[in-house]
């Protein structure tokens, strides 16, 4: 499905289905390597899209209407940060919570 284009990727929005593919990949990485090579390239690029749409939104804009968007972005980078800690530096490490704490 991600190959064919059916999780679209922009840097204009992320969505909570775009977090559900990130959480799926990770998880399952962290299961098994097989098609390690695979999940790693889709979850470096679902990330890399993640980055970008956070970055392009400037702290006067309000990119977050609500604190459930706020805590899927959260959650979302702590996800990226988990398994590309290059990608998000931050002063303490982000606690994944998703799976102890799912939200809907």
């Amino acid at each position: 499905m991600f190959i064919s284009q059916q999780l679209p990727l922009s840097e204009l929005e992320f969505t909570f289905n775009q977090l559900d593919w990130l959480y799926t990949f990770i998880s399952a990485k962290e299961q098994t390597e097989h098609r390690g090579d695979e999940a790693a390239a889709m979850i470096n690029q679902v990330s890399e899209q993640l980055i970008q749409f956070i970055l392009c939104k400037s702290a006067e804009e309000e990119p977050y209407g609500d604190l459930h968007s706020l805590c899927g972005a959260v959650c979302a980078l702590a996800l990226v940060q988990s398994v590309l800690p290059e990608q998000v530096i931050s002063d303490r490490i982000l606690n994944k919570v998703l799976d102890r704490r799912p939200f809907i």
